[in-house]
């Protein structure tokens, strides 16, 4: 109990709601964090991060995270887990990821690769902020692995990444003020009757562009990675398990030689799934 008390005292992780429902199914250990105003602004999660980060000042290691109602179904990880994560963690480490989806992020070079089979011109809309921004990165050669890349916001970082995170989402904010074509574009999400504006799902992959980009130290976890591999893109499920980590593998190993072997053997195992 003293252990758990030190380490709940060193994080602030709050579950976001949306209703009475999705109120009461917050997890014992996570704070609620109002987002009944979802639906009016087209941001979704997007927005009670930015709210409590512009409103609040953060604390030199203190773990912040802020996560969805769908948060322990679509990684297995509940409050109890995370807190005992968080607490055996090097003291170094900066960012710590529960990603879902450990299949698609170790088989695409990168989340925008992923991302456009599900939500078509979203690499470009990117492409072009980041050129507005004077960022000069090309997304196409982005290479990311699991510990540089994040669905779902499902990142719980200490304070230097949220102050870089926020920074980043006041001028995607002002970005999409500007060319309001991309805060009213809408693309199917699920199904094609769901229709969900763009800018949600671009806003869902800065936290992948600051660590792919950045030198934070960060670390995954692996209970995540064991969450079945989605059939619907990869029909053979199990089998293709062990390329698909090998696929990570390769790519974490060219992120940090730079050596283009390592890279031609990613996409060589890729073909192979």
């Amino acid at each position: 109990n003293v252990k758990k008390e030190k380490t709940m005292s060193k994080a602030q992780i709050f579950q976001i709601f949306y209703d009475e429902k999705s109120k009461s199914q917050i997890h014992d250990g996570f704070k609620g964090l109002d987002n009944a105003s979802a639906q009016v602004d087209g941001w979704y999660e997007f927005s009670p991060i930015f709210n409590f980060l512009e409103s609040n000042s953060l604390t030199d290691d203190v773990w912040y995270g802020f996560l969805s109602p769908k948060f322990t179904s679509k990684t297995g990880c509940d409050a109890a887990y995370v807190y005992d994560f968080l607490d055996r963690i090097p003291k170094k480490a900066e960012v710590a990821i529960f990603s879902p989806g450990w299949d698609q992020l170790s088989y695409f070079l990168n989340p925008w690769e992923q991302g456009e089979l599900w939500h078509p011109t979203m690499t470009q809309i990117t492409q072009e902020f980041l050129v507005a921004t004077d960022r000069n990165v090309d997304l196409k050669n982005v290479v990311t692995d699991l510990t540089t890349s994040v669905f779902s916001n499902y990142v719980i970082a200490k304070k230097r990444f949220w102050m870089a995170w926020l920074a980043i989402a006041k001028e995607f904010k002002q970005f999409v003020t500007e060319q309001t074509q991309y805060d009213t574009q809408l693309i199917s999400y699920g199904s094609l009757r769901n229709q969900v504006p763009i800018k949600t799902f671009i806003q869902e992959r800065m936290a992948s562009y600051l660590l792919a980009t950045g030198d934070y130290v960060s670390v995954t976890s692996r209970r995540t990675h064991k969450q079945p591999v989605m059939r619907r893109l990869f029909p053979r499920g199990e089998v293709d398990r062990k390329f698909l980590l090998l696929c990570d593998q390769f790519k974490r190993l060219y992120r940090s030689t730079q050596n283009k072997a390592y890279l031609d053997s990613f996409y060589l195992v890729r073909q192979q799934i």
